[in-house]
Formats: C-alpha cells, sequence, structure tokens
C-alpha cells in the first residue's frame, strides 16, 4: 500500500537511504485519499523512521511556499508542495501612460497604478511598492534610480525630506530588469546598497508571486541578505500584505521569520 495510489489520484512518496546509499524505508504521503480538485498545499509530516504523522492543508492564499522536503523539530520531515503547483491569481495587466509627446511616461504610469492600487483598499505605503513590481511583472520595462527619483520628487515631494536613508538608497539602485520572469538587481557601481537592515548586492536575483489575496511575495534567487553590522543571513522571501502593510521577511537556513510593517518599522 505504501507504493500504491488509489486509481485515477496522485500521491507523493518519499524514500531514506542511509549515507552508504542503503534503502531504509519509502512511504507515500496518502494525498490519494483526498479530493485533488483544488489549489490547497498540503504539508505531511514523516517520523524518522518512516511513520506518517498526517497531513495539514493550507490555502493557496497562506504564507506557505517552501515547497520541497524539510527536516523539522522532534525529527519530523515535512513534504510540502500543492495538488495543482499554481496557487497564484492568473496574471493581470496594467495601462501605460503615454504622454503628449506619444512617449513612455513612467513616473505617470507609477502613480496611475498607485493610485488605483489604493482604490482597491491596498495599505497606502505598500501600494507605492506594489505599483513598481507590477510594471516590472507585467511589462517587462526597465526601471532606473532616476525613474523612482523623478517619481517620488513629482508625486511625493516630500519622501526625500523625511526619509533621506530610504531615498539615498534608491538612487543606488540602477535597473531592475524582466527577463523570462527573472529581475535582476544592478546597483551603482557594482556596490551593495542597503535598506533598513536589507541588503541588496549588484546582480541580485527575484521573481515576483501574485496571490488571489492580492498579497505578493518576493522570491530571492540570490544576492539578498538581511541582519547588520557583520552578521549576515541569507534572504528567502519576503511576503507583501496588500491591507495592513506588513512585511513577512523569511530568512536563514531554518527559516527564521520576522513580521515587521513598511511605514511603522521601516519608514518611521
Amino acid at each position: 500500500r505504501a507504493l500504491q495510489s488509489k486509481e485515477g489520484k496522485k500521491d507523493v512518496f518519499v524514500a531514506k537511504y542511509n549515507t552508504a546509499g542503503r534503502f531504509m524505508w519509502a512511504m507515500g504521503a496518502g494525498l490519494d485519499t483526498y479530493p485533488q480538485e483544488n489549489y490547497f498545499i498540503y504539508m505531511t509530516k514523516y517520523s524518522k523512521d518512516g511513520e506518517n504523522k498526517g497531513t495539514t492543508f493550507f490555502s493557496g492564499n497562506e504564507n506557505i511556499r517552501n515547497f520541497g522536503l524539510y527536516s523539522g523539530p522532534m525529527g519530523l520531515l515535512y513534504l510540502i508542495g500543492s495538488f495543482q503547483n499554481n496557487t497564484v491569481s492568473s496574471p493581470e495587466s496594467i495601462t501605460l501612460s503615454m504622454n503628449e509627446l506619444n512617449e513612455f511616461d513612467l513616473p505617470k504610469s507609477i502613480k496611475q497604478e498607485f493610485d488605483k492600487l489604493v482604490a482597491e483598499d491596498y495599505e497606502k505605503n505598500i501600494a507605492g511598492l506594489f505599483s513598481v513590481l507590477n510594471h516590472v511583472k507585467y511589462s517587462g520595462i526597465e526601471i532606473s534610480a532616476e525613474d523612482i527619483r523623478r517619481t517620488f520628487d513629482l508625486y511625493n515631494p516630500e519622501f526625500k525630506n523625511k526619509y533621506p536613508d530610504i531615498y539615498s538608497s534608491l538612487k543606488k539602485v540602477n535597473v531592475m530588469i524582466n527577463d523570462d520572469g527573472i529581475i535582476v538587481i544592478k546597483t551603482k557601481d557594482g556596490k551593495s546598497t542597503v535598506f533598513d537592515k536589507l541588503k541588496i548586492n549588484d546582480g541580485a536575483q527575484l521573481n515576483i508571486t501574485s496571490f488571489e489575496s492580492g498579497d505578493a511575495q518576493l522570491n530571492v534567487l540570490s544576492g539578498c541578505v538581511v541582519g547588520k553590522m557583520m552578521i549576515w543571513f541569507d534572504l528567502n522571501y519576503v511576503k507583501l500584505l496588500r491591507k495592513s502593510g506588513d512585511l513577512l521577511i523569511d530568512y536563514d537556513t531554518d527559516h527564521s521569520q520576522k513580521l515587521v510593517n513598511l511605514k511603522k518599522d521601516i519608514m518611521d
């Protein structure tokens, strides 16, 4: 039974081998006993001896994105995956603004997207970040530090005086390029730039996951760390919560997490 699934149903199997390559055990997750016509994420637990300790399900809008097999507390193994491998909303689109010369007006387009998001109940401070990310994801355009500076100077001129450190750091991020869904961040002179406790290295790579709830997640592929002074940890992802303006930061190999508010904890 452990290595069979019901007819017409799919299951996942985990096998353990010792360091010498000797087979120890194999066990199915038992997913073939549940309805699979949904977008649920599953987390199946195994003991170190291969005993299935049960499965927990989460909706696609919850913060369960580390698909794969992990070791955890009390020696348990955690298998995390999705029935449909599709927990995100369908692609959206944005309207790009042109000026009177029929040229693309990026600051105006970012502002229009920002206004639309605020009207859709996005928290005001995080709506600006969503607006920029949406332009990168759905249009594939390049956004330079000069573009960001001009946007702030035109539509939020007090920003550079209220938040000089953030404004200065933004001026060091030259270009974000969408290449087959991968965002590459280039920094000024190839030097790292720091936003609060986040350090971004030149050539850092990310992609974006959009959830049906409207929340989004920046998945870090390389080049981003969090910490301070000489102690830095690899950043795994940052989930952006649209209504509260919170950022859920997942870092280090043990997936430690910290919830911060963009306005209260970073900007103020």
